[in-house]
């Protein structure tokens, strides 16, 4: 396959940097494919190749019938491409679109480009779950804290070490958390197309079929990375994740709070609130004093202090 790339892309009259720059991979990575140096040169080169080369699916076809032969004998890609490790190069933190997606590309990562920018397709290799802002500051931070080890006080869930798995996109006011794909009990099409971003205390899981945004992004709302591990990203169970996110969104279904257990209330000391927000907080708080599960010394009746002042 590399030889006759070789020929049909001299045939072009096509260097190795023009080719790679008209399909959107390096330099270096046209060098691999050509050369063999590295088994793990995606279909989505090839079709690419094709299209450019104006040969219909003379090389995608090829590498088919090369997969089909290795995989039985465990010889196929790498175990990333199922949704274990993502390399993670240079090219993916950087600022240059045209780089990020040769260094997407490269790496494995189901990464196209749009009129608005990057986006990643999840289904594959990835899935993504996405919150609010402030749940996602929340879940990252618990995940940081624990350093990915259970906490059953808390109720936090045992994950890998997030300087492993911890990897979240940020875009406009939601945050989307990679995990590893293949558990959404939604078959086909994401039911989630075309809909606002979750409010605090909602979560949406993005399986087959759904788009989410991919660094550097474009326009108002640029995508970028919150967390990003260094070399690879072994993605994390995502039912475990998703566990985490319900902890991190119960606490902020109240706006501009963070509600504890027991009926505490978190807020910012040095902020101006609205009349309605002021509302909100006093509401989650006398909800929380009159839940059942409260702790037993605010459910008993103290002598001497009779019916409590209402709010």
């Amino acid at each position: 396959m590399g030889r006759a790339l070789v020929s049909r892309r001299k045939a072009a009259g096509l260097t190795q940097a023009q080719f790679g720059a008209r399909i959107g991979y390096t330099r270096s990575a046209v060098s691999h494919a050509e050369t063999a140096r590295r088994d793990d040169t995606g279909r989505e080169f090839w079709e690419a190749a094709d299209r450019i080369l104006g040969i219909d699916s003379y090389f995608t076809s090829w590498h088919d019938r090369i997969r089909a032969h290795l995989e039985p004998e465990g010889r196929g890609p790498a175990a990333w491409t199922h949704g274990a490790d993502l390399p993670v190069g240079a090219a993916l933190k950087g600022g240059d679109l045209r780089e990020a997606l040769a260094g997407y590309r490269q790496c494995g990562w189901p990464v196209a480009e749009t009129s608005d920018g990057l986006e990643l397709a999840t289904g594959t290799v990835v899935d993504a779950m996405q919150v609010g802002r402030l749940t996602g500051m929340v879940a990252a931070q618990c995940w940081l804290e624990t350093g990915g080890r259970e906490d059953p006080g808390r109720g936090l869930p045992a994950l890998s070490a997030p300087g492993l798995s911890l990897a979240v996109i940020k875009a406009d006011e939601s945050w989307y958390f990679l995990v590893r794909t293949g558990a959404s009990p939604w078959a086909g099409q994401d039911r989630a197309g075309g809909r606002p971003a979750p409010k605090e205390g909602a979560i949406r899981w993005h399986s087959t079929g759904s788009r989410i945004p991919a660094p550097p992004g474009t326009g108002q709302a640029p995508a970028n990375w919150a967390y990003l591990p260094a070399g690879a990203v072994r993605l994390a169970p995502p039912l475990a994740v998703l566990e985490l996110l319900g902890r991190a969104a119960a606490m902020t279904r109240t706006p501009g709070a963070l509600t504890l257990p027991g009926g505490a209330v978190a807020f910012p000391a040095l902020i101006r609130w609205s009349a309605a927000t002021c509302a909100a907080v006093i509401a989650a708080a006398i909800k929380a004093l009159a839940c059942p599960s409260r702790p037993a010394w605010m459910r008993e009746r103290r002598p001497g202090l009779g019916r409590p002042r209402p709010l």
